[in-house]
């Protein structure tokens, strides 16, 4: 089983929720929260088609006020008196990918009624379509975008009891009419003990309606309630990182929590590496064979670092201090050095030096795959997202040009009506005739489609332009590593040439174009200062050689 399972969670004041802002959040609704005086307009996830469905049930026999949703939730609003009262519980249901979105909305309905019925309250539900993008920004597969639902519900039950309630829920407080409001609370809800087996109870049912709807489309049904833990999986179940962290990620801002779940999503998919083995004792410079194949392991690790890569100076001079033994690349060179003793043997004052430089050869390169990596997931974001900016663009250039003719088309109606509209101004903007009101509602809705489009722009510019910063950010950390690589290197081939084919030898193979890279530079280079030198000799009064007479080393 890898599939999500719900969740429910409460909504309080004392962490600043309001009953009016959540149930507009998941119905896409304009509702006005009357103890704050504060708008919440959530409009707009209706027009994205991001709201697929939205409905409110309530027990049987209750009023019609108790579907409409701005009435029903300022009365629950009202019903609470404290300023850290719980005033909802979101019920959160993943559903089975692959359904229709009448299939879904049937499948959330069922789930609400049976609320309703357990709890005697009322229900208001909104089905939303999955995001495109996953936690971390990426684009999901198109087979992985489905729905979930929030089931919304008060913390009070809804009856026909004129009396008030035990701890305070007044009804002519909680806003009932007709004998109809909100009274005792939940209290199978309220108690975390006594809440978990209520919700794994609710989990259970959403777990066998999941399997009979994936049945029915011909998906395996092996949806259930239970964890990890509870299965006996010695599993860990994924990092969730919220909505903060979440929306930061996909504006392509780092978070520690998205650097934590890229590490064990990328430490899932890595195959396991074998231990390096212990070294004898007895040899005079403890060298510790390393495994031949590329460490794939450490990659990942590398792609985010803790702390910024500080290149330390080069070794000095050998004095008494104690040798510290190698690791890394420096024990696989001087491994390969020791099986090999044809190859020219440094003297302990220089196998100092190279363990120095081969060491910060290793930094450089581990710097330099990390940032590769990291532009290549950049450049992805930033292209993906001037995409999106580029769409936001054409629509927002077709919504104003039917704005304009919206608008035009209204005020040559008005023109041409005059008289009726100093009846609409007399009677105090009330009694508007059907054509004025339906070509007003056209503007206002091609108005709010264009500042939407460009919000839209505007932040997907905003985007662009982050990604460019962190782009040039991380090719000047490319450049100081680059250069700290080749000097490193051109230091060790001009110890021994043939050292430059045992580096190359003993690198990791995502290495090994950097490397390639730093060999020409040092080539390059030495062969420069040959030719400088040889002109030198040539042109001396003193010293005169011939070039063929002069030997150039080969790396």
């Amino acid at each position: 089983m890898t599939h999500a399972r719900p969740h429910l969670t409460t909504h309080s004041r004392g962490k600043g929720h309001s009953a009016l802002a959540g149930v507009a959040y998941r119905l896409g609704l304009r509702l006005l929260d009357k103890r704050t005086g504060e708008w919440h307009d959530y409009r707009h996830r209706a027009l994205g088609e991001e709201v697929v469905a939205a409905f409110t049930l309530a027990p049987e026999g209750a009023p019609m006020w108790a579907t409409d949703a701005e009435r029903l939730w300022s009365a629950v609003e009202r019903a609470e008196r404290r300023k850290d009262s719980q005033v909802a519980h979101d019920y959160r249901l993943p559903v089975p990918f692959g359904l229709s979105d009448v299939e879904a909305t049937e499948m959330a309905r069922y789930m609400a009624q049976s609320i309703v019925e357990r709890f005697h309250t009322i229900v208001s539900v909104g089905l939303h379509r999955d995001s495109p993008v996953d936690a971390l920004g990426f684009p999901k597969p198109i087979g992985k975008i489905g729905f979930h639902a929030h089931v919304y519900f008060p913390t009070r039950r809804f009856e026909c009891k004129p009396e008030p309630s035990e701890d305070g829920g007044a009804q002519g407080e909680s806003g009932g009419s007709e004998g109809w409001s909100f009274t005792d609370k939940l209290k199978e809800l309220s108690h975390k003990k006594a809440a978990s087996v209520v919700i794994d109870k609710l989990n259970a049912q959403w777990a066998d309606l999941a399997n009979v709807h994936a049945s029915a489309v011909g998906l395996v049904p092996d949806f259930t309630h239970l964890s990890y833990k509870r299965l006996g999986l010695a599993k860990l179940p994924q990092l969730r990182l919220g909505p903060s962290a979440t929306a930061m990620e996909r504006k392509g801002l780092p978070t520690r929590k998205g650097d934590s779940l890229r590490a064990a999503l990328a430490e899932e998919r890595m195959p396991p590496v074998a231990a390096p083995t212990q070294s004898p004792t007895t040899a005079p410079m403890e060298v510790a064979p390393v495994v031949a194949t590329a460490s794939e392991a450490r990659l990942h690790d590398w792609l985010y670092p803790a702390a910024p890569i500080v290149f330390r100076q080069g070794p000095s001079a050998v004095t008494s201090r104690p040798t510290v033994a190698p690791t890394g690349l420096a024990a696989r060179f001087l491994a390969e050095l020791d099986e090999k003793p044809e190859l020219p043997q440094p003297t302990p004052e220089q196998r100092e030096q190279l363990i120095g430089w081969l060491q910060r050869i290793e930094s450089a390169l581990r710097a330099l795959v990390g940032l590769a990596a990291r532009l290549l997931d950049v450049r992805e974001r930033r292209q993906r997202d001037d995409g999106a900016r580029a769409t936001f663009s054409v629509e927002l250039h077709d919504r104003r040009r039917r704005r304009a003719e919206a608008r035009q088309a209204l005020a040559e109606w008005l023109d041409g009506h005059p008289w009726q509209l100093r009846m609409v101004r007399a009677m105090g903007g009330s009694g508007k005739p059907p054509v004025l009101v339906e070509l007003e509602g056209q503007a206002s809705s091609f108005d709010t489609e264009v500042q939407q489009l460009k919000r839209g722009v505007a932040d997907a510019v905003e985007r662009v332009a982050g990604f460019d910063r962190q782009m040039a950010t991380a090719m000047d950390e490319q450049d100081v590593a680059q250069h700290e690589l080749d000097a490193c290197v051109q230091s060790v081939a001009a110890l021994e040439p043939l050292y430059a084919m045992v580096l190359t030898s003993v690198a990791d193979a995502h290495t090994t174009p950097f490397l390639t890279q730093a060999l020409r530079t040092a080539k390059s280079v030495e062969s420069d200062a040959l030719d400088m030198a040889t002109v030198s000799v040539e042109t001396s009064p003193v010293l005169r050689l011939e070039k063929s007479n002069v030997a150039r080393p080969s790396l």
